[in-house]
């Protein structure tokens, strides 16, 4: 879905942070 693909990108995000 396209809020889980959103949610994945901010998980990585944080976790590259």
């Amino acid at each position: 879905s396209f809020g889980a693909q959103l949610l994945a990108k901010a998980q990585a995000a944080a976790a590259n942070k």
